[in-house]
């Protein structure tokens, strides 16, 4: 289908973009691995097939907000299957591959479909963002931010959606005017019915929509691939490695010894933050879901967790190159991240950590139980248990203290 012309300009633009996307990934890991030891490489197998259950399942994305992670679901399972979607297109440009009739049919139909959802996800997702303009977007006047983050998370996102609707319909236009001078597929009822609007155009012109719109799909990659590092878009790979290695009991601290002299307590700067801590801003995705559980930002203080990884990614974008290299980072966290209300605000619930989309209470068999060395007292579980089944221990009725003890040996301290 392509040109030879076309051939050696793709493989051109392709080298390019794979150089600069390359120093981009690999200068966030050398920051990645700038952050402080932590010990996570435990049960490794395990950890992996349990990340790719939940990215696989989606269900800590559909946690909150059922339409729009229906709609950001489109988008994904759309995007797992245009990894093949991608490479078919590629063989055809390139090498003249027929992927129509026979065999092809179950991979069009699919194709087909998966284009148009894709489309209705991203199209109502940023409908949703930039005119119908939720709260889920805001921040209130007290919380810190980095300075670059409020005008930056709106023209990425931009460029985002941007690139995925200009991407997914341009696949879907080239495949319209490849059908429009073959003839209709009902393997392709999406591509067949805006082919129909094209029919009568002249043969030379369908092949130039054919090939004008091969070029916007896979070209687009190749533009967009050195700017994925910086991007919001990067969580598609973080997030992944984020779940895999997530504290395997939610809410654990670190122990602290005291009488070691030699070692810093706290982290002043993003180098003092373990390397896990740096990963979380770049498994981000920016919903403010997290942000939406907290009940210190709800009752108007200046603490938002979604704020601090937000203003660590901004920073560490802002200084990536010197800081992948090993330079000192300019400022303190509670210069562009958090201030001392902010600190002073967290109470340690956990609500960001459960409700967020990228996990003191486990599911024991027959019955759900609370570690009790993990367990901070806030209370935050009492009201939401839907059949008042939760008790400060003192005050857990006569005829069901029995469950003190078996909750202890649930949880392993007996």
């Amino acid at each position: 289908m392509l040109t030879l012309a076309e051939k050696i300009l793709f493989i051109l633009l392709a080298a390019g973009s794979l150089y600069y996307a390359y120093t981009g990934f690999r200068r966030v890991y050398l920051a990645i691995r700038r952050g402080r030891p932590e010990e996570r490489f435990d049960r490794l197998p395990e950890r992996v097939g349990r990340a790719l259950w939940l990215v696989l399942t989606q269900q800590t994305v559909f946690k909150r907000r059922p339409l729009v992670s229906l709609l950001h679901a489109f988008v994904f399972y759309g995007f797992v299957y245009y990894l093949l979607v991608n490479l078919v297109d590629f063989l055809e440009g390139f090498f003249g591959l027929h992927a129509r009739g026979g065999i092809w049919n179950a991979y069009n139909i699919v194709a087909d479909l998966l284009t148009f959802l894709i489309l209705v996800g991203i199209l109502g997702l940023m409908l949703r963002r930039y005119l119908l303009a939720p709260r889920d977007f805001t921040w209130n006047p007290n919380v810190p931010l980095h300075e670059k983050a409020r005008a930056g998370i709106a023209r990425d996102s931009a460029i985002v959606g941007a690139f995925i609707a200009f991407h997914v319909g341009s696949r879907l236009l080239s495949k319209a005017f490849q059908l429009a001078g073959e003839g209709p597929d009902p393997f392709q009822p999406v591509a067949s019915a805006l082919a129909g609007a094209l029919s009568g155009l002249p043969p030379a012109l369908l092949t130039f929509g054919e090939h004008f719109f091969w070029w916007g799909a896979l070209g687009s990659i190749l533009l967009f691939l050195p700017y994925f590092p910086r991007s919001k878009h990067i969580h598609l790979f973080m997030a992944p490695i984020n779940l895999a290695f997530r504290k395997e009991v939610p809410g654990a601290l670190t122990p602290l010894d005291f009488e070691k002299e030699e070692e810093k307590f706290g982290a002043e700067k993003l180098e003092d933050l373990s390397w896990k801590r740096l990963l979380d801003a770049y498994a981000c995705i920016m919903c403010n879901r997290c942000q939406e559980a907290c009940p210190a930002y709800a009752t108007g203080k200046a603490l938002s967790p979604a704020a601090i990884l937000i203003s660590e990614r901004y920073e560490l974008n802002e200084i990536l190159p010197r800081f992948a290299q090993g330079e000192e980072s300019p400022r303190p966290l509670m210069d562009f991240a958090l201030n001392e209300e902010a600190l002073w605000a967290c109470t340690t619930c956990l609500a960001c950590v459960e409700v967020c989309p990228v996990e003191c209470i486990y599911d024991g068999g027959d019955q759900f139980y609370i570690h009790p060395e993990e367990c901070i007292d806030c209370g935050a579980c009492v009201p939401a248990c839907p059949v008042n089944a939760i008790y400060p221990e003192e005050d857990v009725p006569e005829q069901w203290k029995s469950y003190i003890e078996k909750n202890r040996k649930l949880a392993g301290l007996e």
